[in-house]
């Protein structure tokens, strides 16, 4: 099923750009740096475990877009958060040693003119979420595809490199077995990254 999604978003994906002309085609390199903030419990059963959170950390990674006009393109990326697990019962709290992959494929589209000195945009597509480390030992169901939301800004510097500053949205659902057998039930997660990146054309 997850497959066929990702299928049909590629195939949109194709089909959106295929109007555009070939001289007007970029390729766009982003390293980025920024923050992580999850917003929502992994695992949440009062009076047992307890609650367990991936923190708020600080993340990098980096985004290729290509663009076959000034205003609509398909991007690919990837973030790492080497976020810690806090787990907390009625005794104590305890932080556990975990990380984030995070990954997208999504269309981006300019809502202003493409010769403004800013541009402003919005993002779509499907994305990853991916956990590990100490903290999630022996644990399955660490990984979960994701829906993904971005709205940003497009600052130019000089003719060709831009300053890039976005706020990203991961939306998706979360259930993992522990090694004891035991279920974290299916819980909502609405994970942002917010990040900064200097965006550098290829070619």
């Amino acid at each position: 099923m997850q497959g066929r999604y990702l299928q049909s978003i590629v195939l949109s994906v194709v089909l959106a750009l295929g109007w555009s002309t070939a001289a007007a085609a970029q390729l766009m390199l982003t390293p980025i740096v920024g923050a992580y903030v999850p917003t929502g419990n992994v695992y949440e059963q009062p009076g047992t475990i307890g609650t367990a959170r991936q923190g708020t950390s600080f993340a990098f990674g980096g985004r290729l877009m290509y663009s076959a006009s000034g205003r609509l393109g398909i991007e690919v990326g990837v973030t790492y958060a080497p976020s810690k697990v806090e787990i907390i019962t009625a005794t104590e709290t305890v932080s556990r040693s975990a990380h984030l992959w995070l990954g997208q494929l999504r269309l981006v589209y300019v809502l202003n003119s493409e010769w403004a000195p800013i541009n402003i945009y919005a993002a779509a597509g499907a994305g990853m979420a991916s956990r590990g480390g100490e903290a999630y030992d022996g644990v399955t169901g660490l990984t979960d595809l994701t829906g993904n939301l971005a709205f940003g800004a497009l600052f130019r510097v000089g003719s060709s490199y831009r300053i890039r500053l976005e706020i990203e949205d991961y939306l998706y659902k979360t259930q993992m077995t522990f090694p004891s057998g035991e279920s974290s039930g299916s819980r909502f997660q609405n994970d942002f990254v917010f990040s900064f990146g200097l965006s550098i054309p290829l070619g």
